[in-house]
C-alpha cells in the first residue's frame, strides 16, 4: 500500500477539436491505482460485472506500490488476464513480458526508475 494509503486517479484526456485523426484518438482514458495490482485488476476486469478488457497494461516489477508478487512472466496477474487479455503491453526491461506477447518496438531508454520500456503485442 502507498505510504498515504490507497488511492485512485481516473483521467479522460480529450484531443483538441482542431487537431485531426492523424494525431491520435478522440479521447484517452487513464486509470492509476495506488493499491495491490492483482486485486485491483481482478476487481476491474475479472468479475461478472466487469468492464471490457483493458486495452493496454504497463508491466514493471519494482514493488513501488507494495505488491507482494511480480506482474511479469507467467505470473498470477497473467493467469487472471489470460481469459480476457489486453492487446498491448508496455514492459520494462526488468520485467518479463507475458506468454503469447511479442515485442514490436525498440526499448525507450527514458523509462521510469531508469528502466527502458518496449511495446509488446498479443500474437
Amino acid at each position: 500500500m502507498p505510504p498515504g494509503g490507497a488511492f485512485g486517479l481516473w483521467a479522460v484526456l480529450e484531443r483538441k477539436a482542431e487537431v485531426g485523426d492523424d494525431h491520435g484518438p478522440d479521447r484517452l482514458a487513464i486509470l492509476v491505482v495506488g493499491g495491490d495490482g492483482i486485486a485491483t485488476y481482478d476487481a476491474l476486469f475479472c468479475q461478472a460485472h466487469s468492464t471490457p478488457p483493458a486495452y493496454a497494461i504497463v508491466l514493471q516489477d519494482h514493488g513501488f506500490g507494495g505488491n507482494w508478487t511480480h506482474f511479469g512472466g507467467d505470473s498470477l496477474l497473467w493467469q487472471l488476464a489470460a481469459a480476457r487479455p489486453p492487446p498491448w503491453l508496455l514492459v520494462a526491461d526488468n520485467t518479463q513480458a507475458w506468454p503469447a506477447y511479442e515485442r514490436v518496438s525498440s526499448p525507450d531508454t527514458g523509462g521510469m526508475h531508469g528502466n527502458a520500456r518496449a511495446l509488446f503485442q498479443r500474437r
